[in-house]
């Protein structure tokens, strides 16, 4: 197993698709090269939409939080005025 991490191999290049090209470049032939960078630069499409989706869920998920607490503060306060 490599000591290197992919974002250590990947500071060189724009993208990891671009580090494929790179990598495969006159090594196979241009067609398989081509499709193999298709498909890294589409995982890391679909991995740059799954962070940015987990940022949004998290940033819902906070409001949602502070609205619950909100509410409760409300209930609270409501009870603690009641009569018992």
């Amino acid at each position: 197993m490599s000591a290197h991490t992919l974002p250590e191999l990947n500071r060189a290049h724009k993208s990891y698709a671009a580090y494929a090209e790179h990598l495969l470049a006159g090594r196979c032939d241009p067609a398989v090269a081509a499709q193999v960078v298709s498909v890294v630069a589409s995982l890391e499409e679909a991995l740059r939409r799954q962070a940015q989706g987990e940022v949004d869920i998290e940033l819902r998920l906070t409001a949602l939080e502070e609205d619950v607490l909100h509410q409760l503060e409300i209930i609270a306060a409501t009870l603690r005025r009641r009569p018992d």
